[in-house]
């Protein structure tokens, strides 16, 4: 499997309108210190989560969301689904489009993406000769449930980030090597735990969006990140060289990049950056 991370910030590092010393220096040192939105590409056909940045990122990194056959939505959280991009599936929009697109979801998750686009644009998730004019299928998958897709074998999996939209995670095997995306996620449950039980992992993006603040809500600090790590090894989860990546990195906590590697080596972790592209 070929990775290649599109964004690996919350809400966008440096934020906005934030002038606190992580967000000023991240301006001036730019690089690896500039991060969009969390998301991944696999093999240059799969995304998960279809963030604000994931059309700029591709076109950066040299790819083409013409050849995007999936998406894989964890939640409908503003910096993880955007409308705006959705949208554009549309026939008033898009000109051509040869392939189809499979949107992967949660029911919840696909029953909030349908009430979004229905208030902003007239579009029916739920209409098939509506989804065969734009080129679109829907498929829901509920934590515990798993889906094949070509040589691709997806489960979703639990996590109690913001259960009244139904968001996951999502394990991804193919060819014999496993990624498991965990990103937005609070601290680990014997639920997920279950839901993982015998698989074994060669690659997580977990998150750390808190970095080494002292607090935690619905995400994880670096505290809670080696947590999280610790009993996915308890629990034999983990391959011997599993490649651990710390993403949806925020200003709120974490150091600009070098800094942040630094600290994170100390456990065995890496950060995640933009741009950064390997195989499994």
């Amino acid at each position: 499997m070929k990775i290649t991370v599109l964004g690996s910030g919350g809400f966008g590092y440096p934020l906005t309108f934030c002038d606190c010393e992580y967000c000023r220096k991240a301006r001036l040192m730019r690089g690896k210190n500039i991060r969009k939105r969390a998301s991944i590409l696999i093999n240059d056909e799969m995304i998960i989560d279809l963030t604000p940045d994931c059309q700029v990122a591709m076109n950066m990194y040299g790819k083409d969301m013409g050849k995007v056959k999936l998406l894989l939505q964890t939640h409908t959280h503003l910096d993880h689904f955007d409308i705006n991009q959705f949208t554009t599936l549309d026939y008033k929009y898009a000109t051509k489009r040869n392939d189809s697109l499979m949107l992967v979801c949660s029911e919840l998750c696909l029953n909030d993406i349908q009430n979004k686009v229905s208030q902003y644009d007239k579009m029916d998730l739920y209409n098939d000769e509506y989804l065969n004019k734009i080129n679109l299928k829907t498929k829901t998958l509920n934590h515990g449930e798993s889906m094949f897709f070509d040589n691709y074998t997806i489960k979703a999996i639990y996590c109690s980030h913001d259960e009244k939209i139904g968001a996951q995670l999502y394990l991804i095997k193919q060819n014999g090597k496993s990624i498991l995306y965990a990103t937005d996620t609070p601290p680990l449950t014997k639920t997920t735990l279950k839901e993982l039980k015998g698989e074994k992992i060669d690659c997580i993006f977990l998150d750390e969006s808190f970095g080494i603040r002292d607090y935690y809500f619905s995400h994880l600090n670096i505290k809670y990140f080696d947590e999280y790590i610790n009993k996915l090894k308890q629990n034999n989860l983990l391959n011997k060289n599993c490649l651990i990546y710390a993403t949806h990195l925020t200003h709120d906590g974490n150091p600009p990049h070098e800094e942040l590697e630094q600290i994170l080596k100390q456990y065995g972790y890496m950060p995640a950056y933009d741009g950064l592209e390997f195989k499994l």
